[in-house]
Parts: structure tokens; sequence; C-alpha cells
């Protein structure tokens, strides 16, 4: 016990020892901290992203190659505001060619990088998503690094996330075909 006593004193007196100089008289912060904490302020971008909040209906296609056939998908996806209202939290059950597939996914506007970011996983392959991209307008045009099954190996494609005033979103995924032109690999179109 008086060793546990003595460990937690010695953790408070550490912990005292860096919040007195951040915090000066008169508990103003300092301006390292202010730098740190203007990065995690919200702004109209977490404001674009919110509107994503809520329960939503999709329709879209999937293909499997670039060049091969669409099937239809159907989804339900959910999506919260998580860390203040700074992240969406999507989580999704998809019907695809007789498969139930789940995803999630995380995005976020980061600040210091002036970029849309996320990350997405799915029960479809395994693997994981990243993205990061730039708005104009209405459209976050993202590159993404995720799994192609095709070829056996991670790539490089583009994406759309088009999100309108009340919420409605379509998302696409572009995959270049055999000519080098893109084409749209998955496109689903989200609604309440």
């Amino acid at each position: 016990m008086r060793r546990l006593l003595i460990t937690s004193s010695v953790v408070t007196l550490a912990l005292g020892a860096f919040i007195v100089p951040v915090v000066s008289a008169g508990n103003s912060i300092s301006p390292t901290v202010q730098k740190i904490l203007n990065f995690s302020r919200l702004t109209d971008h977490h404001e674009f992203l919110g509107r994503l909040k809520g329960k939503w209906n999709g329709s879209g296609t999937l293909k499997a190659t670039a060049n091969g056939v669409a099937e239809k998908v159907r989804c339900k996806a959910e999506y919260k505001l998580i860390l203040g209202k700074r992240f969406v939290e999507q989580k999704t059950t998809c019907k695809v060619a007789g498969q139930t597939v789940h995803g999630v996914g995380y995005f976020g506007y980061d600040l210091m990088n002036k970029s849309y970011v996320g990350t997405s996983m799915s029960s479809i392959d395994n693997g994981f998503s990243q993205l990061v991209g730039r708005k104009k307008g209405k459209v976050i045009n993202f590159t993404i690094t995720h799994n192609n099954t095709d070829i056996r190996k991670r790539v490089n494609s583009k994406a759309t996330l088009e999100i309108s005033g009340n919420g409605r979103h379509k998302y696409k995924i572009f995959s270049k075909d055999k000519n080098g032109k893109n084409s749209v690999l998955f496109e689903i179109s989200y609604s309440r």
C-alpha cells in the first residue's frame, strides 16, 4: 500500500511538473499548447462531413474487375459523429452477388495537412483502404490506396464522395481499365 501511495505521488508530481509550465498565472495556455490545440478546432470541413450523420439506404453497382459485369449492391449504413464531431464513423451492411458484406470506416478533416482523410475496412477482401483528398464544391476527390484482388496487390485509385445539403451522398471508386481509362468500379447512392 505504501509503495502504491509513493508511486501515485510521484506520478502526480510528474504531471504537475508538466502542467504547471503549460498553464501560467491567470490560466492562459502556453503558445506551444495553443499551437497544438489550433489543429483540433472544428471547421466548416467537419460540418460538411457531419451532414452524413444518421441512417441511410444505398443502392448501386460493383464490378469485380475494371472490365467486369456490374453486380447490384444494396446497403444500409449508419454514420455517427465521434471524437467531438471531428470524425465520422460509418458502419455498413451490404448485399452483393448473394453475399453479405460488412464494413466500417472513419473519415475526418486533417487541419494540419488541409485534406480529408479516411480509412475503411470490409469483409469483402479483409483489406483496408486509406483515403486522402481535397474538396471542390460539394465533392471530395480522394486518392485511395486499397487491395486489388484481381491483380493481387495494393493499388492507388481515385474515389469521389459527393455530399448534398441534406446529407444525401454518392460514393464512387474508379479503376483503370486495360486501355488506361478510368472507369467506375464501385458506385453507391445513399438516401434516407
